[in-house]
């Protein structure tokens, strides 16, 4: 029964240990960023902080627990600042923009419109057949592709 009681203050202490790891590394960019923002006053440059420190300062909120950021509020920045500046990065992340689009990438217009031309001008061929013949040209497409191509132009994929 002891040893539980020995592993119930072993996990205790590494939760706390956590929070004070946390809490030091936040103060510590704290001080870091206010001593930048010190030598931009220097260089008389303004006293808001870059993007890099806002970012910096976020990640490093996003961890400390809420009631010290309340009592460090007086010092410096509003807590709710810095969990708005976390969700700004959450959001940056997530925004179109920067994000991909997935899948396979689209066929080219120049590709799609050398298929409807070899279509158009021989009418007896068939997707196929216009398969074979751009890998002769160097571009190799599928036959699933061209003729979803000539669906998409008008066009039979089948030879008349």
């Amino acid at each position: 029964m002891a040893w539980l009681n020995v592993l119930w203050l072993v996990l205790f202490l590494g939760k706390v240990e956590t929070r004070q790891k946390a809490v030091l590394d936040f103060l510590l960019g704290l001080i870091q960023v206010q001593r930048e923002t010190i030598r931009s006053l220097n260089n008389g440059r303004d006293k808001r902080l870059s993007d890099r420190q806002r970012r910096r300062l976020a990640i490093l909120a996003r961890t400390v627990p809420h009631d010290f950021l309340q009592d460090i509020a007086a010092l410096s920045y509003s807590p709710y600042i810095f969990l708005r500046w976390y969700k700004k990065l959450v959001h940056q992340k997530y925004t179109p923009a920067t994000r991909r689009r997935q899948g396979r990438p689209t066929t080219s217009t120049e590709t799609a419109a050398l298929v409807r031309r070899l279509a158009e001008e021989n009418p007896s061929w068939g997707y196929r057949r216009i398969v074979g013949a751009r890998n002769h040209l160097g571009v190799s497409l599928s036959k699933n592709t061209v003729a979803r191509i000539l669906a998409d132009g008008g066009l039979s994929p089948v030879p008349k």
